[in-house]
């Protein structure tokens, strides 16, 4: 699972999506995930005339943080929100995995029509779950969510999550937001992140993660800004509301980045006890395209999930790759129909074939919202 794709995985969600005429996935073309199972290719080149390299696990040499051996027992939570705060950021990082999947840091997303999430997503509230960099920030802050938990098993993509909350906090305006990812900007950036922590070799590896990252994170915000701006779409790059939301997350302590794996027994499983305790429903669920990296049965993921206090009002969000095209479906459900169905279902591509995509789903603003057939 996390030494490279899934290739069956894939090719039967190829097949799984046949009803909408499309081949399978040619293997140059299997899009890898950005969360806990593993890194997204960036495909900044079809954003940009210019692109950055990604760069070898091997090559730069593993973080400075100390993985954890085992998960531990979350701590003790009260109803008051200093508590809660202090419980999130007691949570234990899962263990680190052996190897990155594709042996890369991938630290942008390559979703390129999240827009297709914002009205599922618009004012939900409660706790954000999602893998993966700067796309939790659209969602989160589209939800209005109350606390946004990201995880992703690769170390370098918790480290650049903890710097976009140094630019949030510091950013008066969204264009400042794309300014201090330029190059012009690194000499504070630096300067904060050495405040940011006592820890000088975190302090260092995260400045080494940001200087490799910090070209093609200000590509992925220019490109988003121009896209999601031609399409009227707020986000925190072109809409002083969405900043503002975002950078009060962080400032208040309401962001807990951590290295987390969707199938390990910890860091969900820990979220999921400190906010049912507290009574904080999550609201969305987002995992981008992991499911066609693993079987649902794998390890704790059917354990983790369950453990997540969702309510009516919750809903995940998944994209799927859409074969021959570097391109992704966007597929959402209400929570409480997932729930039972990922119990019983194989694989997401099993979900997908039972869903019946286009015939029993329904596409709404570029998003397709399926349901357990009848």
């Amino acid at each position: 699972m996390r030494s490279g794709p899934n290739l069956r995985l894939t090719w039967s969600l190829a097949l799984a999506l046949g009803g909408l005429g499309l081949a399978c996935v040619p293997k140059d073309e299997v899009h890898a995930p950005s969360l806990g199972v593993g890194p997204t290719k960036s495909t900044l080149e079809s954003q940009t005339s210019a692109s950055e390299p990604s760069v070898s696990a091997s090559e730069i040499g593993s973080p400075a943080t100390a993985p954890s051996s085992a998960p531990v027992e979350p701590p003790a939570v009260a109803g008051d929100e200093k508590t809660f705060e202090r419980a999130l950021l007691g949570i234990a990082p899962d263990p680190a995995p052996p190897k990155l999947t594709l042996d890369q840091h991938y630290l942008v997303s390559n979703e390129e029509r999240l827009e297709a999430f914002h009205d599922v997503t618009a004012g939900r509230g409660g706790v954000y779950v999602g893998v993966g960099a700067e796309q939790s920030f659209l969602l989160g802050g589209w939800a209005r969510a109350e606390t946004l938990f990201l995880l992703d098993f690769d170390d370098w993509v918790v480290d650049v999550n903890e710097v976009h909350g140094l630019v949030f906090e510091h950013a008066k305006t969204p264009d400042e937001v794309l300014d201090l990812w330029s190059e012009g900007r690194s000499a504070e950036i630096e300067k904060w992140i050495d405040a940011s922590t006592s820890d000088a070799a975190v302090a260092a590896h995260r400045k080494k993660v940001y200087e490799f990252g910090r070209p093609q994170i200000e590509l992925r915000l220019r490109w988003l800004k121009a896209h999601l701006t031609k399409l009227s779409v707020p986000f925190f790059g072109n809409d002083p509301a969405e900043l503002e939301h975002v950078a009060n997350l962080w400032r208040n302590k309401r962001v807990r980045c951590v290295r987390g794996d969707l199938t390990a027994a910890g860091t969900l499983q820990a979220l999921g006890a400190i906010a049912k305790k507290s009574n904080k429903p999550v609201r969305v669920f987002y995992m981008s395209n992991a499911e066609e990296y693993f079987d649902h049965g794998t390890g704790s993921f059917r354990d983790n999930v369950r453990a997540l206090p969702f309510d009516d009002r919750s809903v995940v969000l998944h994209t799927a790759s859409i074969p021959h095209k570097k391109d992704y479906f966007y597929v959402w459900q209400d929570a409480g129909s997932y729930v039972p169905w990922m119990s019983r279902a194989k694989s997401f591509a099993d979900i997908l074939r039972e869903a019946d995509m286009p015939r029993h789903a329904s596409l709404e603003n570029g998003a397709w919202r399926i349901q357990p057939p009848r």
